[in-house]
């Protein structure tokens, strides 16, 4: 699916597999989950779905990604409905931290440093939902080696 110039993939709530390099983690089959589109109710296609724990329980995505500095955009909402507790952290950065969307949406943008080839998002609040739209990745720059300074640009000098 493309959205302004940018290619996204529409992932429901798959078990995290190494193979396909994403999908969720922990318990993901003993409580419903739900994926459903919104049709033309939302400001924009992104914002036209949405995913989320039927039981309200913390989940946990993982998306296979080199180490490197990341910015992330994230969207959490439903037009016209109000969910007051949600909550949303990526790489241990706070996105969306037990707010409500108001009616609308919540669109944040971070950036963060991932050091374990993956990028790890943690989404809910147990018994609260917490309704993901979707997750914007792109590259910033390279993860910096702690101990090495560059030099003119010439190359690594280890200190």
């Amino acid at each position: 699916m493309g959205s302004g110039g940018h290619e996204y993939l529409k992932i429901g709530w798959i078990a995290y597999d190494t193979s396909w390099g994403y999908g969720w983690t922990g318990d993901i089959d003993d409580y419903p989950k739900k994926y459903e589109y919104l049709g033309i109710s939302g400001p924009n296609v992104l914002q036209q779905s949405i995913i989320y724990d039927d039981w309200g329980r913390p989940n946990v995505f993982e998306f296979d990604l080199p180490n490197a500095i990341y910015n992330v955009t994230v969207s959490a909402g439903w037009q016209n409905k109000t969910y007051d507790r949600q909550y949303i952290a990526i790489e241990g950065v706070n996105f969306v931290n037990d707010e409500s969307n108001n009616n609308g949406y919540l669109v944040r943008t971070n950036q963060v440093t991932v050091t374990d080839n993956k990028i790890t998002m943690e989404m809910g609040i147990f018994d609260e939902y917490t309704m993901l739209n979707y997750l914007d990745i792109e590259y910033v720059s390279s993860v910096p080696i702690p101990g090495a300074v560059w030099l003119l640009g010439s190359g690594l000098i280890g200190l």
